[in-house]
């Protein structure tokens, strides 16, 4: 009896909605963007593009990143006892 592969985590595809977006879907923009978690990664974002082979086949193509740095860094909360008064 053949064992089942071991779950390694899950990640969603949600399609976008250029239109909803305000946005015009260029050439290169992807069709879906991608969220989830795996194991010993943790959180992960992507992109996922409908493609076709030069057979004409179509298939789905996708990026898996780590979550995006917005690069901002919080301000510190400011205890009391730093006021000047």
């Amino acid at each position: 009896m053949a064992t089942r592969p071991k779950k390694i985590g899950k990640i969603n595809l949600f399609k976008i909605d250029y239109a909803k977006l305000g946005k015009e879907k260029g050439e290169n923009s992807p069709t879906y963007n991608i969220s989830g978690e795996m194991d010993g990664m943790g959180k992960v974002e992507g992109a996922g593009w409908i493609s076709q082979t030069k057979a004409g086949e179509t298939y789905l193509s996708c990026n898996i990143n780590e979550p995006f740095d917005k690069g901002g860094v919080a301000p510190k909360k400011q205890d009391d006892d730093d006021l000047p008064f």
